[in-house]
């Protein structure tokens, strides 16, 4: 479902997978969902909306 979030233009999603800074809030809470921000559409690049952390999808 990432991939279909990135091609609708969603700004933030849920991703399957989470943050990998293991220092993320995100890592030691689990009821938190994994939420990330798009920075670049066309590279499929976002970022963790806790801390900022970049992912490529």
């Amino acid at each position: 479902p990432v991939k279909e979030d990135l091609l609708a233009g969603k700004e933030v999603f849920t991703a399957d997978t989470g943050c990998e800074n293991p220092r993320c809030i995100s890592q030691t809470e689990q009821e938190l969902a994994k939420l990330f921000k798009v920075v670049d559409k066309e590279a499929n690049i976002c970022r963790c909306v806790y801390c900022e952390k970049r992912k490529h999808f």
